[in-house]
């Protein structure tokens, strides 16, 4: 190393760079340019080695899975406990009622009275896992049977949802009856006739009020069926209007007690 201590110092350090001219040249720093290709190839392995360390099942979709049940009647459990399981994992349900009841179906989004979808009317059920399922365990008394009646187009007048939920006892009866009808769908424009088992009408068709002679092991399943009101014409019209003052007269007549 050159070191710097007097006056004549200078004077050797430039005799140093001379006779050194070509050594200093050569070690001058690189371009930035030259660099480049470095760069890029540190950035491409670390690319790589965080591909190869990555993993594969990170990115696969992962489901909650739960079993719910807050019944006296009976108890419910899976294989599995509550958590979250990759798509596509087997899942397996049991459903165990107490004596005197009896295990009734299995449903998703809610309980079935609460409008739930029943999925499975068997105590095992087993399914493939492809969503967040939350599986309600439905029991009942052996002595009842649920009828689920679809608004078909209406909505139910209390609740203003699509469909209404009746629980029958068959503790004096063998077959439940349908519902009255008293408003408890309602339709504009339209009148009830009655339910039918199918959507589109077809089926076995009951009228408000008969007996549903269907299977009562399983939720029973009716749809509304609608006719459209029909204009007013001029003479039903006049029908009402002389009805009306009719009554109005008859009941101004004096009366002799």
């Amino acid at each position: 190393m050159l070191k710097c201590n007097g006056k004549n110092e200078p004077i050797r350090f430039a005799a140093y760079i001379a006779a050194n001219q070509t050594t200093i040249r050569e070690a001058a720093p690189l371009k930035i340019y030259r660099l480049i290709p470095l760069f890029l190839a540190g950035v491409l392995a670390l690319l790589l080695c965080g591909c190869a360390g990555r993993d594969t099942g990170a990115d696969e979709p992962r489901y909650i899975f739960s079993v719910v049940h807050a019944h006296v009647s009976g108890n419910a459990y899976s294989d599995l406990a509550e958590g979250y399981y990759p798509a596509g994992t087997s899942v397996t349900a049991h459903a165990v009622p107490i004596p005197g009841a009896s295990f009734f179906c299995w449903s998703t989004g809610g309980y079935a009275g609460d409008g739930g979808t029943v999925v499975s009317y068997r105590e095992d059920y087993t399914f493939t896992l492809s969503a967040d399922t939350y599986l309600y365990a439905n029991f009942r008394a052996h002595d009842s049977v649920y009828v689920l009646y679809h608004a078909n187009g209406g909505t139910a007048a209390q609740t203003g949802e699509d469909y209404v939920w009746d629980e029958f006892s068959l503790a004096y009866y063998l077959y439940p009856n349908a519902l009255p009808d008293m408003d408890y769908f309602e339709r504009d424009g339209y009148v009830l006739l009655g339910y039918a088992t199918e959507p589109g009408g077809g089926g076995e068709f009951y009228a408000p009020g008969w007996k549903i002679l269907e299977d009562t092991d399983r939720v029973i399943e009716l749809w509304c069926v609608w006719s459209r009101e029909t204009p007013e014409t001029g003479a039903e019209r006049r029908l009402v209007r002389d009805g009306l003052s009719r009554r109005r007269r008859e009941r101004d007549r004096p009366r002799v007690v």
